[in-house]
């Protein structure tokens, strides 16, 4: 008879921990595979995939072998089927509402893909229910959301880990970083993220939800609003640009209701990466100004779009931050997509490609 399905917290926290205690090198380059993986099949973590689109269930792919994915949740009936066949072989369980998972004794994890807008609600109350957690970046939308979790943080003792993909690309950004630390660019001056800009849209029609659409789940905490999609043309170019442009899935980045366009997008990658060489080369990353200057797609009165049919997010901009110590970071959509990092004794440029 197999013993009882028993939470290793050991076993797990070894895990996440590893993933985040190294603050200058992630967690697979000074760690073998074998230490993370569990000591019986019993001692594997039930993990739930909150928001099961292209980044979560890609993701989860290369988590199965340390974890079992025992319930997927989408507001997309296609996604939900799908990451329910491929990521639990049709024997996990499939919801709707989020909710669902953390009632679930079996979960000890929940991975948050969702759109931005849902990010706090849900972690805050999965740290509630008892479950560590694994967050899509960025982590909130609000300076006082943050505030919000670190408080519940501390009161549960519960475990976070925020996705920050750059973090372990061992050959571009952390070997930018080891010569920072290294002291190979001198004291850093001034390092330029070029996060790019976003286009705007026409009007978008609402065409009626879709069956396999939870409409007023996918909207959530966010503004009462309609489900909104560019319908196709009869020329095949023009379509590979409006096929899906909708303010649901993937092009919720554009809509301030939801997200924070390239600057929660991009900015959340290689402003990160900014901050990280300064600590690097022991500076501080310490805010103590902002300003600059950016154009919307649409006209704004009193801080709100005055229509709500198209992508409203800043598609140009430019913003200086003053970092305690002298140094500063340019945040910037014009120019390559990268990060710079000048220094007093040299100069290192870092993207992607």
């Amino acid at each position: 008879m197999q013993p009882a399905k028993k939470h290793c917290q050991p076993t797990r926290r070894r895990f996440i921990s590893a993933a985040t205690a190294t603050p200058f090198m992630p967690y697979f380059f000074n760690k073998t595979a074998a230490e993370f993986l569990p000591e019986s099949p019993n001692d594997r973590p039930g993990l739930a995939l909150i928001g099961a689109g292209r980044m979560g269930h890609n993701h989860l792919r290369f988590a199965k072998g340390m974890c079992d994915v025992a319930a997927v949740v989408d507001v997309d009936k296609n996604h939900l089927d799908k990451a329910i066949k491929n990521l639990t072989g049709g024997k996990g369980a499939g919801f709707s509402d989020y909710r669902r998972v953390l009632d679930m004794p079996e979960i000890d994890v929940v991975y948050i893909a969702t759109p931005d807008h849902w990010h706090a609600k849900i972690l805050i109350e999965a740290l509630l229910a008892g479950k560590d957690a694994y967050c899509e970046k960025p982590l909130t939308l609000t300076v006082d959301e943050g505030r919000q979790i670190q408080e519940i943080q501390a009161k549960t003792g519960r475990i976070i880990q925020v996705g920050t993909m750059q973090r372990s690309y061992k050959n571009l950004f952390v070997k930018a970083i080891a010569m920072a630390q290294e002291g190979r660019l001198g004291t850093i001056k001034k390092i330029t993220a070029t996060i790019g800009g976003s286009g705007g849209s026409p009007s978008l029609p609402v065409p009626g939800v879709p069956a396999w659409l939870d409409w007023n789940q996918w909207l959530g905490p966010a503004p009462e609003t309609s489900f909104r999609l560019l319908p196709p043309t009869k020329s095949e170019k023009e379509n590979e640009w409006r096929i899906g442009k909708t303010n649901t899935h993937q092009d919720f980045r554009w809509w301030y209701d939801y997200s924070g366009g390239k600057m929660t997008d991009w900015g959340a990658h290689h402003v990160d990466i900014a901050c990280w060489a300064l600590r690097a080369a022991g500076q501080s990353d310490t805010l103590l100004s902002i300003g600059g200057q950016a154009s919307l797609p649409v006209e704004y009165k009193d801080g709100n779009p005055t229509v709500n049919d198209r992508f409203n997010t800043a598609n140009k901009f430019t913003m200086t931050a003053k970092m305690e110590g002298g140094s500063e970071i340019l945040i910037k959509s014009d120019g390559r997509n990268g990060v710079l990092i000048e220094g007093t004794e040299g100069r290192i440029f870092v993207n992607r490609g």
